[in-house]
């Protein structure tokens, strides 16, 4: 009777931070837009080697998430921790993802369409 109080309290500590992000892990929105450009980039990527026999998807895809990684001001390893952390928590990892596909397909018609890019960046 004694150790009721001692495993209820671990059963809700250990339930209490299932949803927290550790330090150094991006969060779910900024991940979301990281995850939407690395999108785009392997779409690139793969049709890219269609034109360019010589190098490897591995090749191209590398270079352009180094892009990615530039503009969205990450490092390798901050990247590397967040892919890791998110991976590890699906639940997660399929929320970020398809927010990720879903802006992508959104924003579709503007990437393909010249005249909408233009009054995009006009508005």
């Amino acid at each position: 009777m004694k150790w009721v109080p001692f495993i209820l309290v671990l059963l809700l500590g250990s339930c209490a931070k299932k949803d927290k992000i550790p330090a150094g892990v991006l969060g779910p929105e900024k991940m979301e837009r990281v995850m939407t450009d690395v999108l785009l980039a392997e779409s690139f990527a793969e049709g890219y080697l269609v034109m360019d026999t010589t190098r490897t998807r591995d090749q191209i895809f590398s270079k352009e998430l180094n892009k990615v990684l530039a503009i969205q001001k990450l490092s390798e390893g901050e990247f590397r921790r967040s892919w890791n952390f998110y991976k590890s928590r699906p639940d997660l990892f399929k929320v970020i993802v398809d927010s990720a596909y879903n802006s992508a397909q959104r924003n579709r018609e503007y990437i393909y369409d010249d005249s909408k890019k233009k009054r995009m960046i006009m508005e």
